[in-house]
């Protein structure tokens, strides 16, 4: 977190962008988004009992299951999520409730205001919109407040993601699979150099005969670029050098395996229950201990988390209700 001279809000993360560098993980990581997927359903369970009173559809055609359901994603990726509520100005009744995106919310150091913004590490960062933090006794300003949200895995401003610890692995996996797409649309081709050794031309025709030979054997966004070398002599050949080493696929295929078992252990998921197929002889019973597991110690700790912070805008203890998932083999 970072309190900038002269600003309102605080800052998260370098150049105010973590919770997009978060999402963007979220985005290209297919293991950390099959585990938060599957968490989110896992929160969700078999439905939520809507007792808000509210029936009607947002602005934005959601409904109260439809916002909760963004909420409890947005809690699963960034460790907090925002609600926007309007209430009657005369009544003081709440009349609707929005999900705000995660990523375009910031806070005031004393967290009485939210500030939302589409590109807060983007030119004109300061055209954001200015929200009263939600509190039912002071009322607010045309009506709107924002409930945020920021987790409880915090020790400033906010919040911290449970996978925050494998980050860099969420990285190494997006990487390896960039490698290896790029290795299958090169053919394969071993980066390397090419020696000239037929004199130095001048420089426009190096240009051409560098353009020319990545082009045709460099394959897509220059993934096997060549670096070329031009000489006096050598019997006027050309030779080709390999710079990438024959276990390289391997060595990534390493680093995939043991970044995707890093991401597993920061969630506490076990990956058969997303979807991984793993060689142990995982059996029923195993299966069904190990979502018991996950259930009891994690989502029934984000059901309370979302709950709580609902029972809360509505003033009343069973604003909403969540109905347990089972995953026995007895269920209907």
């Amino acid at each position: 977190d970072q309190v900038y001279s002269g600003k309102e809000y605080v800052g998260w993360g370098e150049n105010n962008a973590y919770p997009q560098y978060l999402w963007e993980l979220y985005n290209n990581c297919s293991t950390l988004q099959s585990i938060i997927n599957g968490c989110a359903d896992f929160t969700i369970g078999k439905g939520i009992t809507n007792n808000t009173g509210i029936c009607q559809e947002n602005i934005f055609g959601d409904t109260v299951s439809d916002v909760i359901e963004k909420a409890i994603l947005d809690r699963w990726i960034f460790g907090g999520f925002a609600i926007q509520v309007k209430f009657d100005e005369f009544s003081g009744d709440i009349i609707t409730i929005s999900h705000i995106d995660y990523r375009k919310c910031r806070v005031s150091e004393d967290f009485k205001y939210v500030f939302v913004h589409d590109k807060w590490n983007r030119w004109g960062s300061n055209r954001y919109e200015k929200f009263h933090a939600f509190d039912r006794d002071n009322g607010a300003e045309n009506g709107v407040q924002i409930y945020y949200y920021r987790g409880v895995r915090t020790r400033s401003v906010y919040p911290i993601p449970y996978y925050s610890a494998a980050s860099i692995s969420c990285e190494i996996q997006i990487k390896a699979k960039l490698f290896n797409f790029n290795e299958l649309d090169n053919n394969f081709a071993s980066t390397g150099i090419v020696n000239f050794n037929n004199g130095v031309p001048e420089e426009p025709e190096k240009k051409e005969i560098e353009a020319m030979l990545n082009k045709k054997h460099a394959g897509a966004k220059n993934a096997g670029r060549m670096v070329i070398s031009f000489n006096e002599d050598k019997e006027h050949a050309a030779t080709f050098e390999r710079l990438a080493t024959d276990d390289l696929p391997e060595r990534y295929s390493n680093l995939q395996t043991e970044s995707r078992a890093d991401i597993f252990i920061a969630l506490r998921a076990h990956p058969q229950l997303f979807g991984m197929s793993i060689p142990t002889g995982f059996a029923d019973i195993e299966y069904q201990e190990a979502f018991d597991l996950l259930y009891n110690t994690h989502i029934v700790k984000k059901q309370n988390e979302v709950k709580g912070v609902f029972c809360k805008i509505f003033d009343r203890p069973d604003a909403i209700i969540f109905e347990k998932l089972d995953i026995s083999k007895t269920e209907n």
